[in-house]
């Protein structure tokens, strides 16, 4: 099993690319220099 890290804060996340909500592809790398990026993951909505 591999081993799994917790992102603490102020940690740089990994560069990733995902799509926007028009198709276009988001790469969060582009973001990095330019302003404060807060990055949210929803587990799910209930």
């Amino acid at each position: 099993m591999a081993k799994r890290s917790v992102a603490g804060v102020g940690d740089i996340a990994p560069d990733f690319a995902l799509d926007d909500t028009e198709g276009n592809e988001v790469c969060l790398g582009s973001y990095r220099q330019q302003q404060p990026v807060v990055l949210v993951f929803n587990r799910g909505f209930t």
